[in-house]
């Protein structure tokens, strides 16, 4: 073969393979090609086997719809919103991998998704294994201002992304209330979910003439004095409703439904009550594991113990120490009762009671002191609201609206008010609308303060 016949077959070898390299890098088939298409992509984007490019992020569930496969997310970080179509196909899991069915991934949940833009089809979610929650958060405070909001010691930012759902729906952060517990959800020091457990709803008193200035107890948590026209914030739940003033009242179960109201009419309320009080047993050395018994039933002292006023007998036991065994006189409507079970500090055990009142004392011979109890606490409030005089507050709207503060009628909207520093609950009402609470924190500055709140909803009927 001679030379130019060599070069004529070498030339038409490498033109061969230039035209093949061409063919295998335009065919997108996973080749040289496909990888050099992925990295000029954003980080978010890829193209999967079959052409179709896929969109991953971090997102939040914020409704499903399962009757038409449809779940709605918005963006981690932005107030974006965006519906997403699932199939049986679509990859369901929780954070470790396993998987799920579509109603067991829980409103709220921080999520990893890949989806397919334009058919929003959703490919695949997971629960984040990044993201972190608290179940069950009961004790709880918000620092509107700052942004920040406390969870037992520990605290964490938010911003004006966070959801808060609440029967599926999303709230405002100010309509949460302090009886409410949350389910909170978040990344390092960051909330990006609330979704409420157990919420509130409202406890309406009427026909309370014949005992203002008495006693209303919702269950063992909430004990406040009679007034007219009150409203009582309470967690959704059944409780034992007790009113009474001088030995007189009655009681009646009652059922607390989230965000509706309850009507409660007291005209039936008078009948001769047996006094409780409720005792909080602080048990020493803190860590140390018992069991208490009160007249020979087993209670639970992590909370306050309803006890009828009189003497019980009260029974710990513990692995650790002795036995221990006293009986108590219940005459007041709260009581502090440490007791030591190690023996060091028993006799100021036995005798340590405290006393936190809205009526001062509930005996018969003490009555009197319990009127100068209540024109002291009336005293301290006058005195108070003279101090801040010059600051106020001004509910601008919802107009016509009836506000009750802190459980008592303060008038109907538009109206100003003296302004007092403290957290404050708002509770709105108006007939044919649904309640709605809100809470509020106002500093010790001397600025007055504004406020117009949402529009009332009108009552489904």
């Amino acid at each position: 073969m001679s030379k130019n016949m060599i070069r004529l077959f070498l030339l038409a070898a490498a033109s061969l393979c230039l035209l093949c390299g061409c063919v295998k890098r335009s065919s997108g088939s996973g080749g040289t090609a496909g990888l050099y298409t992925q990295q000029k992509e954003t980080p978010a984007e890829a193209t999967n086997t079959d052409g179709r490019k896929e969109t991953a992020g971090l997102v939040i569930v914020v409704a499903k719809d399962e009757e038409n496969s449809q779940i709605t997310v918005q963006e981690v970080g932005t107030e974006e919103l965006f519906a997403l179509n699932y199939t049986a196909g679509t990859s369901i899991q929780n954070r470790h991998g396993t998987e799920i069915l579509m109603q067991d991934l829980e409103l709220g949940e921080i999520a990893e998704i890949t989806y397919v833009p334009g058919t929003q089809k959703l490919l695949s979610i997971r629960e984040s294994e990044q993201a972190w929650e608290n179940t069950t958060v009961s004790k709880w405070s918000v620092d509107y201002e700052k942004q920040i909001m406390t969870i037992g010691s520990d605290k964490y930012s938010f911003d004006g992304t966070l959801v808060i759902l609440s029967d599926g729906r999303q709230i405002d952060i100010h309509e949460l209330n302090q009886v409410d517990t949350l389910v909170v959800k978040g990344i390092d020091k960051k909330i990006y979910s609330i979704q409420v457990k157990i919420g509130h709803g409202y406890v309406r008193v009427t026909d309370e003439t014949t005992l203002v200035g008495g006693l209303i107890e919702i269950g063992t948590k909430i004990m406040t004095v009679i007034s007219e026209d009150m409203i009582i914030v309470a967690p959704e739940g059944t409780y034992t409703l007790t009113a009474s003033k001088d030995g007189v009242g009655g009681s009646k179960e009652i059922t607390v439904t989230r965000n509706d109201e309850t009507l409660v009419s007291l005209r039936e309320f008078q009948g001769e009550v047996e006094r409780q009080g409720n005792v909080k047993f602080n048990i020493q050395p803190e860590g140390v594991e018992y069991n208490i018994f009160i007249d020979g039933e087993a209670v639970d002292a992590t909370q306050a113990v309803p006890l009828s006023y009189g003497v019980h007998k009260v029974v710990i036991t513990s692995n650790k120490y002795t036995d221990y065994t006293e009986e108590i006189v219940v005459n007041s409507i709260y009581m502090n009762k440490t007791i030591d079970l190690s023996g060091e500090n028993s006799t100021e055990a036995e005798t340590e009671t405290e006393t936190e009142t809205m009526e001062e004392t509930l005996t018969e011979e003490e009555t009197e002191e319990t009127s100068d109890a209540e024109e002291e606490t009336s005293s301290e409030v006058e005195t108070q609201q003279t101090a801040s005089q010059n600051n106020e507050v001004t509910i601008r709207g919802p107009e016509g609206a009836e506000v009750y503060l802190d459980g008592l009628y303060i008038g109907t909207a538009p109206l100003t008010f003296t302004k007092t520093a403290g957290t404050h609950i708002f509770v709105l009402r108006q007939d044919g609308y649904e309640t709605k609470a809100y809470s509020y924190t106002f500093d010790d500055t001397e600025n007055d303060i504004y406020i117009k709140f949402p529009d009332m909803e009108e009552t489904q009927s």
